[in-house]
């Protein structure tokens, strides 16, 4: 209760949470990188294993992965995980707890009908003395026509390949590094949303309602190029029925909060160039490394612009940055409408 309604003072002004998420630190000297997927060319499953996982999985030089193959037939065995933990000279402490358990995926994979299987980090946590690996992230894809999908029990909606072309055209700049999920909510919506984590997805999704035009989700530290790509596809398709740029995002620990804004913000003065002035308003809410060198850029890139915003820091409720969106949007479209006189 104390947290749920928490206050912050911050200078002259006093900050009210409006929640509180908890979520669990596990403490580990090493993340794990695994993933199992089909190979169309030789029919094989295909492994890939590293010790150096994490957000900087895509940078990792070829030298620290691993890369083998099984057959579905046999099955994976503990000597694949040992073979490549030998190879890639990883730490004695850990080659036994995942000898142990990583094989244990190949059922899920292979009774489940999954046709992709990434687990990014696997976390060492250290119970009654020894090392035990942690599973922190999920990833997964399933064949909808294989019938051992329906021991899940997951909603049929999740299988739907009905996708438009901006979501088919987002979906073509999935990588390793950064998460590029998008699903399109309301395609009147007047507040085109670029949300960082679950948590922000979550509490955007649900306090913008219909007025949202896409539901996102963008984390995951994604580089430059793939940000200004993303935004790129983003402003094509929603920012000329849109009143409000929304950027949303809780207190990143690992996302340069710089490279994601030029990425954002070059993409917005491009598109600027060739269809003229976007008439938006920006709301950011956004914290983490390299904060206010982004903070500095958007501000430049919009004043050129003309364009009016306003930014809040780590400091603020998210729910509060998302609601002001929704009262800005509103006292715009308002506006609109009396000028219109309908």
């Amino acid at each position: 209760r104390d947290l749920f309604f928490a206050r912050h003072n911050f200078h002259n002004e006093i900050a009210i949470a409006n929640g509180v998420t908890f979520e669990e630190y596990i403490p580990s000297d090493y993340e794990i990188y695994f993933n199992l997927s089909v190979s169309t060319i030789t029919r094989r499953v295909n492994f890939v294993l590293t010790h150096h996982g994490g957000v900087d999985i895509e940078e990792l030089p070829k030298a620290q992965l691993y890369e083998g193959s099984f057959d579905a037939i046999t099955g994976l065995k503990s000597y694949h995980i040992i073979d490549a933990l030998s190879e890639l000279s990883a730490p004695q402490e850990i080659i036994s707890p995942l000898v142990q358990q990583l094989p244990k995926l190949w059922e899920l994979y292979n009774d489940y009908g999954f046709t992709t299987l990434e687990l990014n980090p696997i976390r060492m946590e250290v119970r009654n003395g020894r090392l035990v690996p942690v599973a922190c992230d999920f990833k997964a894809q399933l064949d909808k026509d294989n019938p051992q999908t329906g021991r899940l029990r997951l909603p049929h909606e999740i299988f739907h390949t009905s996708l438009s072309q901006f979501e088919e055209e987002i979906n073509q700049l999935r990588t390793y590094q950064g998460q590029s999920d998008v699903v399109i909510i309301n395609e009147k919506g007047t507040i085109t949303p670029f949300m960082f984590g679950g948590g922000a997805n979550s509490a955007a999704t649900e306090v913008l309602g219909d007025k949202t035009t896409i539901s996102t989700d963008f984390g995951g530290n994604p580089p430059f190029e793939k940000m200004y790509n993303i935004a790129r596809i983003t402003y094509k398709y929603w920012l000329d029925q849109s009143n409000v740029l929304m950027i949303i995002g809780g207190k990143a620990n690992n996302t340069d909060i710089y490279a994601t804004f030029k990425g954002m913000f070059d993409a917005l003065r491009d598109h600027a160039a060739i269809h003229g002035k976007p008439d938006i308003y920006v709301v950011i809410g956004r914290g983490g490394p390299n904060l206010i060198k982004g903070f500095a850029y958007a501000r430049d890139i919009l004043e050129n612009l003309e364009i009016p915003y306003r930014f809040f820091g780590y400091d603020s409720s998210m729910v509060g940055v998302i609601q002001y969106a929704v009262n800005m949007d509103t006292w715009l479209q308002e506006k609109k409408l009396a000028t219109t006189g309908s």
